[in-house]
């Protein structure tokens, strides 16, 4: 359906979270599973190897229906780590994900320079 994904610190491994909250050894800031409120986001049910699971739906997707990725981020992101396993598992599927990084954190400073190149890229492309 889309030929292009831009992503920006996406959060990639929701089954991951879910189970264990966000990887705060990169940010101590990072939110903490109680301020998730998943129990009330869930409703009580699994993501793990389920439609809301990305790489469950990565391994059964066709690699050729999948869009390109780009995937903008920080290196001080508390998604970094899941990013990352994330771009593994396209790159296991045959995709090339391009992958760019800045120094910064979870933050809309981190991403600004980000968008300007996304919207210039996109422009290109009209």
């Amino acid at each position: 359906r889309y030929s292009h994904a831009f992503l920006y610190s996406p959060v990639t491994d929701l089954a991951e979270i879910a189970e264990n909250g966000f990887d705060r050894s990169i940010d101590p800031n990072a939110p903490t599973a109680e301020d998730l409120h998943f129990g009330s986001l869930l409703g009580g049910r699994k993501v793990r190897d389920t439609g809301d699971d990305l790489f469950y739906l990565l391994d059964s997707a066709q690699a050729e229906s999948l869009p390109r990725f780009t995937i903008y981020t920080g290196t001080e992101d508390f998604l970094l780590r899941d990013i990352k396993r994330f771009a593994q598992a396209l790159e296991a599927k045959g995709l090339k994900p391009d992958i760019q990084t800045s120094p910064g954190i979870h933050c809309w400073y981190t991403w600004d320079p980000f968008i300007e190149k996304m919207a210039a890229q996109i422009a290109a492309w009209l």
